[in-house]
């Protein structure tokens, strides 16, 4: 029986979570600097 890594477990959330209506958006793309910056700083907890 394979091994399940967490990269697995995070793309079927990723799935999960677009199959219910939810967007994805890539963590570095939305960070800080990103280039779809979505906050200020990493201290900015709730995005809105």
């Amino acid at each position: 029986m394979p091994a399940i890594t967490e990269s697995d477990i995070e793309d079927y959330v990723i799935e999960l979570s677009k199959n219910l209506g939810y967007a994805y958006r890539y963590g570095p793309d939305i960070a800080p600097g990103g280039k779809d910056q979505e906050r200020k700083t990493y201290d900015q907890i709730v995005l809105t």
